[in-house]
């Protein structure tokens, strides 16, 4: 029994190294999360950045009313911070950020369009 749990243990620890899939990524206009259910947004259209300090996660904004929160801890700084200026870059509104938001994370230039 010991036996079979350790290979199911390895066999589970390679097929997750080898098939694992980004939650969020940008083509073209459009931000897609990919989780439990594949949604798309309309980069656009995004015109808020607020954070949300009980999930620390960030929480984007659309006009049409959707919202993405993305959890902070899913990303590192660097990262996080280029997919937000990208995603800011692609609105063709005005995106406004919390102040909350840019003490978390800080994207130069963000605010002006």
């Amino acid at each position: 029994m010991g036996a079979t749990l350790a290979i199911s243990i390895i066999v589970d620890w390679v097929l997750t190294g080898k098939y694992v899939y980004d939650a969020y990524s940008i083509s073209g206009d459009t931000l897609i999360r990919n989780e439990f259910n594949i949604k798309s947004f309309d980069l656009q259209e995004l015109t808020i950045i607020d954070f949300l300090p009980f999930s620390n996660s960030l929480e984007l904004k659309f006009k049409g009313g959707q919202s993405l929160s993305i959890r902070r801890p899913d990303f590192d700084n660097e990262s996080l911070t280029a997919f937000l200026k990208t995603a800011i870059e692609k609105s063709k509104l005005f995106v406004a950020i919390s102040e909350d938001a840019k003490s978390k994370i800080y994207v130069a230039g963000a605010t002006t369009k």
